[in-house]
């Protein structure tokens, strides 16, 4: 997921902002609006977040010092655990995919994706051939993708639709 805008700031994708709300109405315990640092560190502790690092979470994310996480900082906060998040599962996938363990996927990877059934459908519109998805991914057109290849391509693919 990227966050991102025309200007080159930072904007939460219209589809996270309802998860987000779940979240943080989930974590204001007394339902006054804001998420105070000890509602926070209970909601961590009770998702299994060591209960020290809960506490330096809710810290970090009490950005004026007041004791209560407003909705903007409960938002920014999250925006780099999101992305770096993601960035993790891209990793994961990423070594999934690389069958050869060579650093790289090959056009017989991303075809086995293919006819495994790997790649569901509705990700796949049946018009696309694997060597389009390898043009898309291929920045420097040598056709292998490398990590940080498909890395970019996922990372910023809220930039393209």
């Amino acid at each position: 997921m990227a966050f991102h805008d025309a200007g080159g700031g930072c904007q939460l994708p219209i589809a996270k902002v309802g998860e987000l709300s779940k979240a943080f109405k989930a974590a204001d315990l007394n339902r006054d609006g804001c998420v105070s640092m000890s509602e926070l560190v209970a909601t961590l502790t009770r998702l299994g977040v060591n209960q020290e690092v809960a506490q330096r979470a809710a810290h970090a994310a009490d950005f004026n010092g007041d004791g209560n996480i407003e909705w903007s900082e409960f938002t920014a906060s999250c925006l780099p655990m999101s992305k770096e998040l993601f960035a993790i599962a891209l990793q994961t996938a990423f070594a999934n995919l690389d069958r050869n363990f060579d650093g790289t996927l090959d056009r017989q990877e991303i075809m086995s994706l293919v006819e495994n059934g790997t790649i569901d459908p509705k990700h796949m519109p049946a018009s696309k051939t694997v060597d389009e998805m390898i043009a898309e991914l291929d920045a420097d057109k040598n056709g292998r993708i490398s990590f940080q290849e498909f890395y970019n391509y996922f990372i910023n693919a809220d930039a393209a639709s």
